[in-house]
Formats: C-alpha cells, structure tokens, sequence
C-alpha cells in the first residue's frame, strides 16, 4: 500500500483567543512556547500525553458524537441507493462535508483542509470497502453521505472529527433483503496531530492555544496495525527526524484510540441487542391462543411487562 504526504505551504491559524487583542494572543503564544521548551504544558499534561476521549454513538446508529477536553465534534451519516459511476461501476461512494458551528472562530479553508484529512485517513488509506458498497454492478450501489460539524473547539478537530467519523461508519446500518448489513472496514485509520514548537518540541493533540504557538501541525495517518500510511502536514516542512519521531509517538496513541473506539462499538452492539423485539405467545385460561405480544425494551432497566392482556410498566 502506497503511503501519501500532503503538506499545506500555508502558516497554521493565527487568531485571538477568547476575544483576547492582539497583544494579548502573541504574549499567550509566547508564554505557551516557553513552557513547551521547558517541558511544561499549560493543562499538566506530558508533551506526548492525550486528553480524555469521549465517544457516544446514536442508538440508531449512523451518527456518533467524540469529545477531548472541549473540542467537540458531531458526525451524521446519509445513505441511498444510487447508479455507480461509469468508471467505477461496482463501487459505492462516500462524499465527506465539514462545518463549523457559528461559535467557533475558524477560517474558510479550515473546511476544506478537515475535509482532505477524513477523505484521506477514510478513503485514500483504502479503509472503506467500497466494492462492498456495491449492490448490483453498474446499477446500483450505496451512496452514504457523511456530514461533520464542529460544535466546539479547543484545538485537534482533526483528531476528534475523524474518531467521530469512524464510530458513524461502523455503527451504520444499510438495508438489505434479509436485514441489515454493517458497513465493511478493512483497518481502522486513527489519526494524530502534533504541533510542532520552535522547529524542537512536539505536543501531541494540541489545544488552540498550543496550536496558535505552533511552526506548523503534522497529522499521522495510521492502520490499526500499527503501520503509517500518511502525513498531512500544516505550516512549515517538519525534518524527516522529526516526521519519524511523530510516527513513533502516534503508534502507541493509535492504539489506545482503536482499542477504546472497539469497546464503545461492542457497547453499542450490546444495548442494540438488548433493544431488539422480542416476541412471545401464550395460552389463555380456555386454552385459546389470546395473541402474539410485541415488547420492545427501551433501555437495559425499563421494559414493558405483558399480565393478563394488560400492558404494565415497571422499572427495575
């Protein structure tokens, strides 16, 4: 598998904080960059360590919300059946859209450039099986449509968004003539983003802050294996020691991520099973059949309790 590097000869975001003047940004830059030469972080954390990670997932499935510290990000995904493209008629499709919500302080090509990161660590890394997208070859496949908005920034949307993304996917149901079928991944692509400081230090999932201080920004881009298969780089040209020593620090990060994203998709398989209809039959005093009863659970506490034809709720 081939590995790409997307660099962006553009400086990372430069813009106050909070409302804070321009004086105001460069000295928190300053102090920022100071305490990261020092070895110190503004939050107590290592130069390498993470902030907690947070995922929830519709019980639906096919949207899923990922959280660290007070980066926010929301994925939704749409899906219908469509023709395939006459060049690639037994694959499906994935069309990727990002947004910012009104509160966040971002910048147009911000969109873009989050968007470039999910399609390569979803698509370009071949993640995605779009062959299995395919229902009949050259007329119809699945088209899903996956829409990500940013509800609130703290730094690394990058990160977030992609782990919010990849919980959407792997929840996602698609109908089929005898159920549904999960959506196939061939690995999982985490992702993760160090701002490099002074050309030297390198934080791992960087607040604003650590972000605006930065010379530039390199995103990992790794198989569940283990294996890189990208860079993405904002800013400045990082030293190839440099891009080595991110990679190495990323592997053990990626596996924490997939291992955690794997548990909250187990969790979410469980409640779905706990929530599926069950059906039961039963005679009545004379023997005859009263009826079929429909429970549906809706929650693994609360469960409606059939009694002599009567519906009772109760809660455990």
């Amino acid at each position: 598998q081939a590995m790409f590097c997307t660099h962006t000869p553009t400086s990372p975001r430069r813009r106050g904080e909070g409302g804070r003047t321009a004086m105001e940004a460069r000295s928190m830059r300053e102090y920022v960059r100071e305490a990261a030469l020092a070895g110190a972080r503004r939050d107590c954390r290592s130069a390498h360590g993470y902030r907690k990670l947070e995922v929830e997932v519709d019980a639906r499935g096919g949207a899923a919300e990922a959280r660290a510290g007070s980066t926010r990000v929301h994925c939704e995904l749409r899906s219908e059946l469509v023709a395939p493209a006459t060049t690639r008629p037994r694959e499906g499709s994935l069309r990727i859209r990002a947004s910012y919500a009104s509160c966040c302080a971002w910048k147009e090509d911000q969109e873009a450039s989050l968007e470039r990161l999910l399609q390569s660590s979803v698509l370009r890394s071949r993640a995605l099986d779009v062959e299995a997208l395919c229902v009949e070859a050259g007329r119809a496949a699945w088209s899903i449509e996956a829409d990500l908005c940013v509800l609130s920034c703290d730094g690394n949307e990058r990160d977030v968004a992609n782990v919010a993304l990849l919980a959407a996917l792997m929840t996602l149901q698609l109908p089929e003539d005898h159920g549904a079928a999960s959506v196939r991944l061939h690995h999982v692509p985490i992702s993760v983003t160090h701002a490099v400081v002074d050309g030297r230090v390198t934080l791992v999932d960087p607040t604003r802050v650590e972000e605006d201080a930065s010379t530039s920004l390199i995103t990992v881009l790794l198989e569940s294996s283990g294996n890189v298969c990208g860079f993405l780089l904002l800013g400045k040209r990082a030293h190839p020691t440099t891009l080595e020593r991110c990679a190495l620090v990323a592997q053990t990060h990626a596996e924490e991520v997939t291992t955690h994203l794997r548990h909250v998709v187990r969790q979410w398989e469980d409640e779905r099973q706990k929530a599926k209809v069950v059906r039961r039959t039963w005679d009545g005093e004379d023997g005859d059949e009263q009826g079929r009863v429909v429970m549906e659970a809706v929650s693994s506490t609360q469960m409606d309790v059939v009694h002599d034809a009567k519906v009772v709720h109760v809660e455990t």
